[in-house]
């Protein structure tokens, strides 16, 4: 499996698939890393981790899209099979 994770903030969730693959409970790979945010932290760890980061967001692409064709763009380009977002749940409000 090749995966594409969309994120924009630290990276934990890219940090925990990394060491699923890296430990292979999980078979495959993180090919690209797409962040709306060019200071997040994912792609400071996609950096470390030798994949393919990319900043793409309303700077880059003003039109909505022209933004989404950029995303597909670089996911079909890196092959990817899975798009996984990075995205952290809400806690349940009682």
């Amino acid at each position: 499996m090749t995966l594409g994770v969309l994120a924009s903030h630290e990276g934990t969730t890219l940090q925990s698939l990394l060491d699923a693959f890296a430990s292979g409970r999980i078979p495959g790979r993180v090919s690209v890393v797409v962040s709306n945010n060019g200071d997040s932290g994912a792609l400071v760890k996609a950096r470390q981790a030798g994949i393919q980061n990319v900043h793409l967001s309303s700077r880059t692409h003003p039109d909505p899209a022209m933004l989404d064709a950029a995303i597909r763009e670089v996911l079909v380009a890196a092959g990817v099979d899975v798009v996984r977002l990075g995205v952290v749940p809400t806690p349940a409000v009682a």
